[in-house]
């Protein structure tokens, strides 16, 4: 009886780095969105704080991500200029999003108190949005950058407050 050889990468098998690395961005998402909802409980924090804490926090999962990705891909070229060229910009990329992100939605709970949350979280996401297509210097990309970003963030919302009313519901 013949089994299959499955390639190893640092002694680990693909699925398992894939695993590993699946179960770290969950964990890393899980970890952002603790600390989105320990923001938003409390009001005093500045604006420059959050918009710098959350940079560094899009730069780390940005790389992470992008990392990861290339990892899988290619192994054995992680430490090549490309590699590392890759890498930086995912991690720009993720750094200026999340800046983006932090500030807007800070921005919006502190000069507009009155409206929804959705309308904050919309609002900062059309911003990221926007964000990230910046570099292309194009118009098109950019306003739907804006416009997924925006209707990315009404849904995450709507589906946050579904779950937590059937939370609530259940206790």
């Amino acid at each position: 009886m013949f089994f299959k050889r499955e390639e190893r990468i640092l002694g680990f098998t693909k699925t398992q780095l894939k695993d590993f690395v699946e179960n770290q961005v969950a964990e890393d998402l899980k970890f952002e969105k603790q600390q989105i909802l320990e923001y938003e409980n409390s009001m005093n924090s500045s604006l420059v704080f959050n918009t710098i804490s959350n940079a560094m926090s899009g730069a780390l999962l940005g790389g992470l991500y992008g990392g990861s990705i290339l990892f899988l891909n290619e192994p054995k070229s992680l430490l090549t200029k490309k590699a590392l060229r890759e890498i930086g910009t995912s991690s720009l990329i993720g750094s200026m999003s999340s800046a983006s992100w932090g500030f807007s939605y800070s921005a919006c709970k502190k000069y507009m108190p009155d409206s929804p949350p959705v309308v904050h979280k919309m609002i900062a996401g059309s911003v990221a949005g926007a964000v990230v297509a910046i570099p292309t210097k194009r118009f098109k990309p950019i306003a739907t950058g804006a416009l997924t970003g925006g209707v990315i963030a009404g849904i995450a919302h709507a589906i946050d407050q579904y779950f937590e009313k059937q939370s609530k519901s259940k206790n």
